[in-house]
């Protein structure tokens, strides 16, 4: 399958973005990208005091000896020398899972020591290609979890939950910045769609689809043409601004999923 702006570049259309499961939103360029972000993260006091809600969710078990610049640049190098080092660091329709490289690759900057050392790469279905992982036994974590009240052991037991939560929040953080930093809203490019599909219905109502544009270097381009090219721009600008803004938000208690 080929990305919407394949589809549109190669043939003149494309697909709702939640239909199309090869799409994808690139939202670091380089692993370093993500480095500084994860830097970011790591020195904002109030986003390592996660909202989920109006839970405040503590980065428990976080180890700030771990995230050390020199630390972080060793393991800018384990990720660089992934199987599926060239793979985009990409968000994707669907569910998490999906968006598996990404947030592997996040989770294990976030990680502390201890927690780096258990990250493997193994194959996961929904990315379609080998991703960094931890490696844990989730049915003894499940049992640990449900056996005790204690809230240290708890929070032990579910460190890979915990940690992926936190990655999801450093793409939130990337995903927030991408759509202020965006030339135009949502609701913008909205209105502007709106105003593009008017012109396109009085268009054939008046049954005009042959007038040449004065424009046009060819002669080709009628009106109705070009509007359908606005159209399909605008609608691909809101694809992707819509899937921007549902990896914006910090997940919940319970939103976080295997990949």
């Amino acid at each position: 399958m080929e990305t919407n702006l394949e589809l549109l570049s190669a043939y003149g259309f494309l697909l709702p973005g939640a239909l199309n499961e090869a799409d994808y939103v690139e939202i670091f360029e380089v692993f370093g990208d993500l480095v500084d972000a994860v830097k970011a993260f790591n020195a904002d006091e109030e986003l390592n005091g996660l909202r989920a809600g109006k839970e405040t969710v503590a980065c428990e078990g976080r180890d700030d000896s771990s995230t050390s610049a020199a630390q972080l640049e060793a393991r800018l190098s384990v990720l660089e020398d992934l199987d599926a080092s060239a793979a985009p660091l990409a968000i994707r329709p669907g569910a998490p899972k999906a968006s598996a490289h990404l947030l592997g690759c996040a989770a294990y900057l976030l990680a502390s020591e201890q927690q780096a050392a258990l990250f493997e790469e193994a194959f996961s279905p929904s990315a379609g290609h080998f991703t960094l992982q931890p490696v844990v036994d989730t049915t003894e974590l499940e049992v640990s979890i449900t056996a005790t009240q204690d809230q240290h052991t708890r929070r032990e037991a579910g460190w890979p939950a915990l940690l992926e939560k936190r990655a999801r929040a450093v793409v939130a953080m990337r995903c927030r910045h991408r759509l202020e930093s965006a030339p135009t809203t949502m609701a913008e490019d909205e209105a502007a769609l709106a105003k593009v599909l008017g012109g396109e219905l009085r268009t054939l109502d008046k049954g005009s689809t042959t007038t040449r544009s004065s424009n046009s270097g060819h002669g080709f381009d009628d009106e109705g043409t070009a509007r359908r090219r606005e159209l399909l721009a605008l609608e691909y600008r809101l694809n992707v601004k819509r899937l921007l803004g549902a990896w914006s938000e910090v997940p919940g208690e319970g939103e976080t999923h295997n990949t």
